[in-house]
């Protein structure tokens, strides 16, 4: 339980360490967004600002347009009979029609030299004068045109500009004044016109700072005092047009656009103001849409980071945690298996060559155990059975020169002898199994030492018909090897293979050969009738044999000089086709 719960703490940290990685990650793209979005809010603060300035410039161009239209027109007016005879009758009637056809106008009307209102385009219900009125007094003083401070008419009970031009008689002496009163609706009407978002306003401000003109909520804030509205502070700090961004009237934060619209002591500033939240409104949608998007995004990153990083990493390096866990606890036969792709896989693939490897070097070591073990036990019989062996031996050879020996007795003396000659080499093999003889080693050129064993093994495999065939490198072949050694080998291995195709006859092919390393490799192949998969694995044990009289020794024998030699042995075998022996050895160095 421990050991599986330390694998699923591995899984879970390195799932966490990739959700960790995939958060990072996105950290940029959401400090960019943030960025980002702080710009284009600047950007859109600045937009509205300039928008807030064209709007309020446009809307005071079209005013003073109005004013100078007025200049014409009011100059026209001063040169009619009707004014300049003070008919009241006929200047009455002609400045209505005129009121009618220039609406921008909320009365034309004319005053005499005492500011009495003799004319008017609306009624009059009782004599009004103007003589406190600064556009009349400035007209008269200086014979010129004049224009005169925001006021509410007397008249029209509306705010309005009211501009003036004198008029004269027909010495040039100055009778009275003509006037004109402006309305500042049109200033509405662009505001409306100009489709700001909502919450926009336009106010109108005087140098004393009464609210003139207010749009929306009129009624709220005209004829309001409010010396704090930041345009006019502004203004009177002597910035005639500009923007700005402060608390508005209604104590909203609002980017203003301002111009003053009159210049001299009836100074008039014009103010529109866009709150900033409805500015910024959509940034701050976008933002919120984006920060939404990224971040459900990253969400899904994160989850499929979790789960794939499971099946991807943190699974693969669990297994392979568990597998080395097994291996370490002795079990050389785990493998991580495949598939070998990737990082992970590369580990895998060498985990389960280093496991192969480990399972190998087991086998030889209980190999060599076992060998050791076997070496024991054949030095022991060996010695056991060899003084009396001998004493047989002479003993037959005693009974063979005496001539009174029965005949009957006689004639098995034969088999007794090969009976014990057989036991000698049983014996003697088992003494070179147990105590393998030392000797110095020297170069030899393996094609030479093939043409040798053909020479030793050339009469027995005359006597059992099987022909044999030397295929030499075409190179040198030369290795460092004991030279007896080497001939054991491969006599034993020739001499199996004979014995294999006895009573059929066949071919023993000898065959030597240079590898790309430069290792040498004998193979020494038959035509006989195979060795039998169930068998093949077993043919390198001590004592195991597939001939009826084999001793078992020869190939494990075989094997044990290969491996001094520093080489190594496989064999390939077919039932009905033959079976192959391939030694590598290494090349000599020179």
């Amino acid at each position: 339980m421990g050991a599986m719960g330390a694998v699923g703490r591995i899984g879970r940290g390195l799932r966490f360490r990739l959700v960790l990685l995939v958060a990072l990650a996105v950290l940029p793209a959401f400090g960019l967004l943030l960025y980002t979005g702080v710009e284009q809010r600047r950007t859109a603060i600045s937009n509205a600002q300039l928008a807030a300035y064209q709007v309020v410039s446009l809307a005071v161009s079209e005013q003073r347009r109005a004013v100078e239209d007025s200049r014409a027109l009011l100059v026209t007016l001063a040169q009619l009979g009707e004014v300049r005879s003070r008919d009241a009758l006929r200047c009455s009637a002609l400045f209505g029609a005129l009121l009618r056809m220039h609406t921008g106008y909320v009365n034309l009307a004319a005053a005499d030299r005492e500011g009495v209102m003799f004319c008017s385009g609306l009624p009059m219900s009782e004599p009004v004068t103007i003589a406190d009125r600064a556009y009349f007094r400035n007209a008269l003083s200086e014979r010129a045109f004049a224009v005169g401070e925001y006021q509410i008419g007397r008249v029209t009970g509306r705010a309005t500009v009211n501009t003036a031009h004198p008029f004269t008689d027909q010495r040039g002496d100055v009778q009275g004044v003509v006037f004109a009163a402006i309305s500042l609706e049109r200033l509405n009407q662009t505001l409306r016109d100009a489709q700001l978002p909502e919450g926009s306003s336009l106010t109108v401000v005087d140098a004393r700072g009464t609210v003139l003109v207010r749009h929306p909520e009129p009624e709220a804030w005209v004829g309001r005092a409010v010396g704090n509205y930041a345009p006019l502070q502004l203004a009177r700090a002597g910035a005639r047009i500009g923007t700005a961004e402060a608390p508005g009237l209604d104590g909203v934060v609002t980017l203003y656009g301002f111009v003053s619209l009159l210049d001299g002591a009836g100074d008039l500033f014009v103010s529109v103001g866009i709150p900033r939240e409805a500015a910024t409104a959509e940034v701050r949608r976008l933002l919120a849409r984006n920060v939404l998007a990224l971040g459900v995004a990253a969400l899904l990153a994160m989850t499929a980071a979790w789960y794939v990083g499971g099946a991807l990493v943190a699974g693969p390096v669990n297994r392979l945690v568990e597998t080395t866990r097994r291996l370490a606890a002795g079990d050389l036969e785990v493998r991580a298996g495949g598939p070998y792709t990737g990082e992970i896989g590369h580990l895998a693939r060498a985990f389960d060559e280093m496991a192969e490897a480990l399972r190998r070097r087991d086998l030889e070591i209980q190999r060599a155990e076992k060998l050791a073990a076997l070496g024991r036990l054949a030095a022991g019989v060996a010695h056991e059975l060899r003084n009396p062996l001998t004493v047989i031996d002479a003993r037959l050879q005693l009974l063979g020169r005496d001539a009174t020996v029965p005949e009957s007795a006689a004639r098995q003396l034969p088999a007794l002898a090969e009976a014990t000659d057989r036991m000698k080499r049983i014996i003697a093999g088992l003494s070179n199994y147990a105590r393998p003889a030392k000797a110095e080693t020297v170069v030899l050129d393996a094609n030479d030492v093939i043409v040798s064993l053909r020479e030793l093994v050339g009469y027995q495999a005359r006597q059992n018909d099987v022909s044999i065939v030397l295929q030499p490198a075409d190179t040198p072949a030369r290795v460092r090897v004991e030279r007896s050694e080497l001939m054991q080998i491969l006599v034993n291995l020739a001499m199996n293979a004979i014995e294999a195709m006895e009573g059929r006859g066949g071919t023993l092919t000898l065959t030597t050969s240079v590898s790309a390393d430069g290792s040498v490799v004998i193979v020494v192949s038959d035509t006989g009738p195979g060795i039998p998969p169930e068998q093949l694995g077993r043919i390198w044990e001590p004592f195991y044999s597939t001939k009826l009289e084999g001793s078992g020794l020869g190939l494990s024998i075989v094997r044990g000089l290969v491996d001094k030699q520093g080489g190594s042995i496989t064999v390939q075998s077919h039932v009905g086709i033959g079976t192959t022996f391939s030694i590598t050895l290494p090349a000599a160095v020179s």
